[in-house]
């Protein structure tokens, strides 16, 4: 025999209010940096060209905890001297 539990009289709560804010639709957050495979996606180079310029020191990073993150104004710079 199965027990039922009352559950009180509440409305349901739309999807959209029961997510995070940076989860909202049409919500743009810009990434403040990337991971190496993020940022090589973003300007479209590969991951030996991307260890390349970290190692020649054309492009700075951060470490943080064990993950290697490249700042969105980096990839900017990046850019704008190559042009």
């Amino acid at each position: 025999m199965t027990k039922r539990i009352a559950v009180p009289n509440v409305a349901p709560v739309p999807s959209e209010a029961r997510r995070r804010p940076s989860e909202q639709p049409n919500a743009y957050t810009p990434k403040l940096a990337y991971s190496v495979a993020e940022a090589c996606a973003a300007i479209g180079i590969s991951r030996p060209t991307m260890y390349v310029l970290m190692e020649r020191g054309q492009l700075r990073t951060v470490k943080i905890g064990g993950r290697r993150l490249i700042p969105a104004t980096e990839l900017e710079r990046l850019i704008a001297d190559a042009s």
